[in-house]
């Protein structure tokens, strides 16, 4: 076997001991670093890897590839990529090199290369990775660079399945307020890139945003907006044969009341300002439609209160009885017959054809 070989193996890297201890010679190294098939990335380290790999670089310096720029290996999501190096050393570690020459110090005003020292972090052995661990990563990242960077790396980390619910709160109490910051921006819901960045520009405008909502026809809504607004991210890697789907999807949003909006990667990169527009007006119209159903509700209770009230008047008439008959009676009495004091006189007339005594 090739020395190159033992070196892959290892994972791409591997310390002198190790390959003595696997039957390598001094020679062998030396013949293999001459002739192109390993290099030395520092005094004692051997590599498979190009000069201009991030790994490469940060065993260099002396460290492990850290942080985001360990995720990255994994393929994190980031919407504005950096060209910064980040390594991690351990706490007391000296004797640093730059990342481009193993002969040179280390330049501590070189932006390109961030160094952070941490003490629990185990000191090299002949099994030393050049990786950060995933957890340890996704924990310096959150401590470490901004709150919208850190929520959408956990969110790609709970979309890929590389860890569940229990190691999100791992992470985010052991990063104290940064955590408690993070939490309200992150999304393990998420299903892409482009609805967590979204998603977050929206919470940092105040509204209320849900994730992977569900439809009760079936299917479920990108983020739904304030309870009314359905907006869809559509990405062309997931879409592009899915355009009577995605049209019956926006006519499921509409039966159940709600306004579909879709957008394209373009938009949310280039043309924020405009979809901010939409959604604007989409809601101002729910609003507009919510306050008006609200008045006329009201303007129905005020009128069956109004009609309730002389209802009550009527009936409270109606229970005291007909109207109380007059002092004198009338000229009609009951039965038809004339009203009197029952000598056939009414009103003091006498009957016809009797005469008045003087």
């Amino acid at each position: 076997m090739q020395v190159e070989e033992w070196v892959e193996r290892a994972g791409g890297f591997a310390r002198t001991r190790q390959l003595l201890a696997a039957g390598a010679t001094e020679r062998m190294l030396t013949s293999a670093v001459r002739t192109g098939r390993l290099r030395r990335a520092r005094n004692g380290w051997y590599s498979t890897r190009e000069a201009d790999d991030p790994e490469f670089r940060a065993a260099r310096v002396g460290g492990m590839l850290a942080g985001l720029s360990a995720l990255r290996i994994l393929g994190v999501w980031e919407w504005q990529a950096d060209r910064v190096l980040r390594v991690v050393v351990r706490h007391g570690d000296s004797r640093l090199r730059s990342s481009t020459g193993r002969r040179r110090p280390r330049d501590r005003f070189d932006r390109r290369v961030r160094v952070s020292w941490d003490a629990e972090l185990p000191r090299r052995g002949p099994d030393a990775t050049t990786l950060e661990p995933l957890l340890d990563a996704l924990v310096r990242v959150v401590r470490e660079e901004p709150d919208d960077v850190a929520a959408l790396a956990l969110d790609w980390a709970c979309c890929e399945g590389r860890i569940d619910r229990v190691a999100v709160e791992w992470v985010l109490k052991r990063c104290g307020r940064a955590g408690r910051r993070v939490a309200r921006l992150m999304d393990a819901r998420s299903q892409s890139l482009l609805e967590s960045v979204t998603r977050i520009r929206l919470l940092r405008r105040g509204h209320r945003v849900r994730s992977q909502a569900p439809l009760s026809g079936g299917g479920d809504i990108d983020l739904l907006i304030d309870d009314c607004v359905a907006l869809e991210c559509d990405g062309r890697r997931f879409h592009e044969g899915r355009f009577v789907r995605d049209r019956e999807k926006d006519l499921l949003i509409l039966t159940e009341g709600m306004t579909p909006v879709r957008v394209g990667a373009d938009h949310i990169r280039d043309g924020w300002p405009l979809v901010l527009t939409a959604l604007d007006a989409a809601l101002a119209r729910h609003r507009a439609a919510r306050t008006s159903a609200a008045e006329h509700s009201a303007e129905r209770s005020a009128g069956n209160s109004g009609r309730a009230a002389r209802f009550s008047r009527r009936r409270l008439q109606d229970r005291a009885g007909a109207d109380p008959p007059p002092e004198f009676p009338t000229a009609r009495g009951t039965g038809g017959q004339r009203a009197g004091d029952g000598s056939g006189y009414a009103c003091g007339r006498a009957p016809a054809g009797s005469a008045r005594r003087e």
